[in-house]
């Protein structure tokens, strides 16, 4: 028993030195083989091929692989466009509609009328902003940042303070812009937003919740977005990203991996993570650029809310004999409106406008809004089994 004991740990002893040194020499082969595979293919080894303006990712066939340099290229983008980013402090002056007190509607009978005046109070709000002209102090927010300020405090994060003055502001495409006096001031570069593609990198710099110069790290989740803000003001034009944007995040950029910003942060939808909206920077631009050359904003208008043919229950169509999913149903039409006083109803189904088909919603307001203020338009709508063509004057949308 001993015997058979010791000769079996002899042979397994010999056993383990016959592997090391069998991986000693493997590892040797491998370390020779992974130099020579490296001094072949210097950024990513074997089959992983290098080359100059691709910092950011490595190609393995025809799939980008995210590499550690791409974090350093989010610390580039941020340094380059941080600097531009204003915090913007309002203050606003409303009126207590319950007087100097809260008071229960019996004391209101008892107390003297100067204790129920309605009175001034102060109201502070927050924001973020874009210098996007350093020679004129020309900085872009959004229209509900500023809209109703009776002072506006505009900070940069070299510790410069401003008083913001509002050149003009667009509540349509919540998309204002505010003016500074200072020397030295840096500048944001603005990129393009028609180019976007689900899935690119998007980062988000602002002011939330106080918190300045915040930065977060998302993708562009879509492009293309409309969503009903207040009341019935649609915005569209926008951008959808993952990268968290809270409240004060308002006007701040929204950016690409090169620092060039693409969009104008601008809502969120409040019981959803993940899911947050920038204006698309194209778009912005246009509204700014009439902005600083008028002073306002000229929305041409009809005055008809449309839904897609294609979207309608089929009982609907049955009903009102619609044989093709073209065109944009008339589902609402504003009193007062040049659509109004043309005789457009309720149900009518706009097929062409000037002797073009249109086939979606978005083609008629695209066209519309493409004309200028007191142009007529030759309206081409299916009513009752039969085309009728109304000529309706293009007008300025009012504001509400």
């Amino acid at each position: 028993m001993t015997k058979r004991g010791r000769t079996s740990s002899e042979g397994g002893a010999l056993g383990y030195l016959l592997a090391a040194l069998g991986g000693f020499f493997f590892a040797v082969i491998f370390m020779g083989l992974g130099a020579w595979l490296y001094q072949k293919f210097p950024v990513g080894g074997a089959g992983i091929p290098s080359g100059e303006g691709q910092p950011l990712q490595r190609l393995v066939g025809d799939i980008k692989v995210v590499s550690p340099e791409s974090g350093n290229a989010l610390i580039l983008a941020v340094k380059k466009v941080g600097p531009s980013v204003a915090n913007i402090d309002t203050t606003y002056r409303n009126r207590s509609p319950h007087g100097n007190l809260d008071l229960p509607d019996v004391f209101r009978d008892i107390l003297p009328k100067e204790f129920l005046e309605p009175v001034p109070r102060e109201s502070k709000g927050k924001g973020s902003g874009l210098i996007f002209d350093a020679s004129k102090g020309y900085v872009l927010t959004n229209a509900h940042v500023v809209e109703g300020a009776t002072t506006i405090q505009v900070s940069l994060p070299d510790k410069r303070e401003f008083e913001g003055k509002v050149l003009g502001s667009d509540e349509l495409s919540d998309i204002a812009v505010v003016q500074i006096k200072g020397n030295n001031l840096p500048q944001a570069q603005l990129g393009t937003s028609k180019d976007l593609e689900p899935g690119s990198w998007s980062i988000a710099i602002g002011n939330p919740y106080g918190y300045a110069n915040t930065v977060t790290v998302g993708v562009i989740s879509a492009t293309g977005r409309k969503i009903m803000a207040r009341e019935d003001k649609v915005l569209d034009h926008l951008i959808q990203t993952d990268a968290a944007i809270n409240p004060g995040n308002s006007g701040g950029p929204l950016c690409n991996i090169k620092g060039e910003v693409i969009g104008i942060n601008t809502a969120i939808v409040p019981f959803a993570q993940g899911i947050g909206f920038a204006i698309a920077v194209d778009k912005a631009k246009e509204i700014a650029e009439q902005i600083i050359k008028h002073g306002k904003i000229l929305h041409p208008y009809i005055g008809v809310k449309l839904q897609d043919v294609s979207d309608l229950d089929k009982g609907v169509r049955e009903y009102l004999r619609i044989t093709e999913k073209k065109g944009a149903f008339i589902f609402d039409v504003e009193p007062g409106s040049p659509a109004d006083a043309a005789g457009v109803q309720k149900g009518d189904i706009i097929r062409e406008i000037d002797h073009k088909e249109m086939a979606t919603p978005d083609e008629v307001v695209n066209y519309v809004r493409g004309k200028k203020i007191g142009d007529e338009v030759a309206v081409a709508v299916w009513r009752k089994s039969e085309m009728k063509v109304i000529k309706i004057k293009v007008a300025n949308r009012p504001r509400k």
